[in-house]
């Protein structure tokens, strides 16, 4: 979908647009819209309500979507590389295959999101909120803290490969206790309240029967 079309899909949506093709969208109620790839880069949409919405295939790349609401959005393909998520919340939201590389997800709501084959190179994710069974978030997390350790490196690979897995087939790896211990404590960083991170991130020094118990109990 072009800019022309994208214009006409918004007005026909009841969303005022001036005709010198930029979209100045701040605010605007977008709920439920169908803007499958619609041509939205660079677009000011920050502060709307794009919950619900279709933009799977969208160009949302260099758009404004400061605190937006994308709740249960469907963002699916959608192309947001270095676009500005800053304090959005993506709660449900479907980014699977979507390409964030260089996006700015700082303080963003990622809790329930789909981010499965999302790329997420070079993406700003201080201070978000994880969606602890992403594996592919978490995957992303731990590589960039692996630097160039190859046994490191070879975990978060792990991780993002096996989507079949869940915590407890992570907590009873056979894995280089030095190894494990690294990749939970980088991963308690991210843990913020009431975000339903797993009981092994939220408390300390579990020996490896408690380790092996919480994983009984996750399974």
């Amino acid at each position: 979908m072009n800019r022309t079309e994208t214009r006409q899909r918004l007005i026909d949506f009841g969303i005022a647009v001036p005709i010198d093709g930029q979209f100045y969208l701040t605010g605007a109620d977008l709920r439920w819209a169908n803007l499958r790839e619609a041509d939205l880069s660079r677009a000011d949409l920050s502060q709307a309500d794009l919950s619900r919405a279709h933009l799977s295939g969208a160009h949302l790349r260099g758009a404004d979507l400061t605190g937006a609401s994308l709740i249960w959005a469907n963002l699916t393909g959608a192309n947001l590389c270095n676009a500005t998520l800053s304090g959005a919340v993506l709660h449900g939201a479907n980014l699977s295959g979507a390409s964030l590389s260089g996006a700015d997800l700082g303080g963003a709501n990622l809790n329930r999101a789909h981010l499965r084959g999302a790329d997420l190179r070079g993406a700003h994710l201080s201070g978000a909120s994880i969606n602890w069974q992403s594996h592919d978030l978490i995957a992303e997390i731990l590589r960039r803290a692996a630097a160039d350790n190859v046994s490191r490196r070879m975990l978060s690979g792990l991780i993002l490969i096996s989507h079949d897995w869940c915590w407890d087939m992570f907590l009873a790896l056979d894995i280089a206790p030095a190894v494990r211990d690294w990749a939970l404590d980088e991963l308690r960083k991210w843990v913020k309240e009431g975000d339903n991170a797993p009981t092994v991130l939220t408390t300390t020094n579990m020996s490896p029967d408690d380790l092996r118990d919480e994983a009984d109990r996750q399974s």
